[in-house]
């Protein structure tokens, strides 16, 4: 599971807590998910996946006024016309809690720390070892970017350094040098150790999720 995927499934849970007299349905603002980073692609990208998985089984949109001081307001408060005062839009979800549960344990399992043993250049996950060309690009990716904790944002001039031990000179050919690596780490890792996006780029960062 993607971090924003993670991040979209713990804000559901929060909803369902707050939402007791219906345990199945939620309300979530689309400014509460904006606020937590995501943005409309992500939004529109983690409810494909959730309905196409059977986690949402109904989405509705309608709107909120302005002014309101509800996080997940109620129903009440909402309209299904957009107007000059109901603009915020506010999604209402079903949601089917056994397959949320079942993800739920997918992300608790996947979300233990991988180890990089960096004179074996291999990647771990518990037994699982993934094997890395040796003293090769995506070897000296890894140790660069194990220097630094999970979810810190790196930017790809220092891998490239760390990787070629030489300051990045065409922009253009070192960045792809360090995304190529970065992609094929990925294909790789998920192949063997089934994590879905061990590394992420943003803009011109890169970071580890575990």
């Amino acid at each position: 599971m993607t971090n924003k995927l993670e991040k979209f499934v713990e804000i559901i849970n929060e909803a369902l807590e707050y939402n007791k007299k219906d345990e199945d349905e939620v309300t979530i603002y689309e400014e509460k998910l904006l606020n937590e980073g995501f943005d409309t692609q992500d939004i529109r990208l983690c409810f494909k996946k959730l309905i196409n998985d059977g986690i949402i089984q109904k989405k509705e949109v309608m709107y909120a006024p302005q002014i309101t001081s509800s996080t997940f307001p109620p129903k009440a408060t909402l309209s299904s016309s957009l107007d000059w005062n109901y603009k915020k839009p506010v999604y209402i979800l079903k949601i089917n809690q056994k397959k949320l549960e079942k993800i739920e344990k997918v992300t608790t399992i996947s979300k233990k720390p991988v180890k990089f043993l960096d004179d074996e250049a291999i990647l771990q996950l518990d037994n699982k070892k993934c094997s890395l060309p040796a003293y090769k690009n995506e070897h000296f990716f890894c140790r660069a970017i194990f220097e630094y904790p999970p979810n810190e944002a790196i930017d790809w001039s220092i891998i490239y350094k760390k990787m070629t031990g030489k300051e990045p000179e065409d922009i253009e050919k070192n960045q792809r040098t360090v995304y190529d690596t970065y992609r094929t780490l990925n294909e790789r890792v998920e192949k063997v150790l089934e994590i879905k996006e061990l590394f992420s780029w943003k803009g011109k960062t890169i970071k580890r999720s575990q």
